[in-house]
């Protein structure tokens, strides 16, 4: 899976980040779009951003601020300029928007054990909910408190990781945060299962460009062989700004759940919910699609 976008806006050049499985890592490639002395494009730049995050999956384009700051209105701007952001909903992802950071799921095959069956769900294990922490920078680099390593030796499941766009983009490192780990398959299927899926950012309420600056969104994640959908919510920790993620509900679907899809348009009869996320959740072997409305605080 790849996103689109443009790094630098002053060149003739789009940039494209792609998760790449089989290799097991994330690179980037320049693309100089032709003109009439040259007809066709080409890939004028390469690098490798990460080689060490296991069996990437997926990768989309955010807006995830900078909250490294005491003070949250201190946030950076967003870096780069989305054209195509693969899993978009109307307020994440759109064509134009800014984005500071990539998000990445590794597709792990690893089971649950009948003796110790662990959830990502779990708020005990702080590796597992932690995000923007255990930083660890891409491109070798590792972090003391959390190494991923290739997925038939890893016994900790699949991820979703953030990695920071920087400004010197070419050469620059890649900081990579863990949002959420520890996804694990339910079941041995016919096919090599892997957990997690796709991630999708978002925000409970349709809102303008406006009035969500400053805004970190809520993330729903496909747990794909894990068997369930989640949504975690964004959250400050201590006395800090430090963004972080937590659970905010797992949906048990007891069949693969590959992808999401997201809407705002009226579910219910009314107009209580218009407006409010609505979260699809496709439940493949079960032949259903189960159906979420937010709504407002009574």
């Amino acid at each position: 899976m790849f996103s689109v976008a443009d790094l630098d806006t002053s060149d003739d050049t789009i940039e494209l980040i792609s998760a790449e499985f089989f290799s097991e890592k994330m690179a980037l490639y320049s693309i100089k779009v032709g003109n009439e002395n040259q007809a066709l494009p080409e890939v004028s730049f390469s690098r490798t951003i990460d080689d060490s995050c296991g069996s990437a999956y997926s990768a989309i384009l955010g807006d995830m601020k900078d909250y490294d700051h005491l003070d949250p209105n201190a946030a950076k701007r967003p870096f780069g300029k989305i054209i195509d952001s693969g899993s978009s909903v109307p307020t994440a992802g759109n064509a134009g928007d800014l984005f500071t950071h990539v998000l990445v799921t590794t597709h792990e095959c690893t089971y649950e054990s009948s003796e110790s069956v662990v959830h990502p769900s779990s708020h005990d294990d702080d590796r597992r909910r932690q995000a923007f922490g255990g930083r660890s920078h891409g491109h070798r680099a590792r972090t003391n408190n959390y190494s991923p390593v290739s997925p038939s030796s890893n016994p900790n499941g699949g991820q979703l990781f953030a990695y920071r766009v920087p400004k010197d983009w070419k050469t620059g490192e890649w900081e990579r945060s863990l949002i959420v780990g520890g996804f694990k398959c339910k079941s041995n299927l016919n096919i090599r299962p892997g957990a997690p899926g796709f991630p999708y950012l978002f925000s409970p309420v349709l809102r303008s460009e406006e009035d969500r600056a400053g805004e970190a969104p809520f993330i729903a994640l496909s747990g794909d062989g894990s068997e369930s959908a989640y949504i975690y919510r964004p959250e400050f920790e201590g006395q800090t700004s430090r963004l972080k993620y937590g659970l905010m509900c797992e949906i048990v679907c007891g069949a693969t759940v590959g992808s999401l899809a997201i809407s705002y348009d009226t579910f219910f009869n009314g107009d209580a919910e218009r407006g409010y996320a609505k979260i699809f959740v496709a439940a493949y072997e079960r032949d259903k699609v189960f159906t979420f409305a937010f709504g407002p605080i009574p």
